[in-house]
């Protein structure tokens, strides 16, 4: 028999989806002072661009938000 996993599917989805809240939440919390706002910025889309690629957004937003 063939079976299709459905949840799977329905676990990576819902993963995605905690990983762009989690990100977000990142942002508004280095946003908090309004002079690191340029910082947070640059933090989330290095986060972004981290997990498209595959690796840990985590490391990504901070390696952004140092530089």
């Amino acid at each position: 028999m063939n079976y299709t996993n459905t949840s799977s599917k329905l676990l990576n989805l819902i993963n995605k989806i905690g990983t762009f809240v989690l990100m977000n939440l990142m942002f508004i919390v280095g946003c908090l002072p309004v002079v690191t706002i340029g910082a947070s910025w640059s933090g989330l889309y290095s986060a972004v661009r981290f997990t498209i690629r595959g690796e840990s957004w985590f490391a990504g937003y901070k390696e952004g938000f140092k530089t």
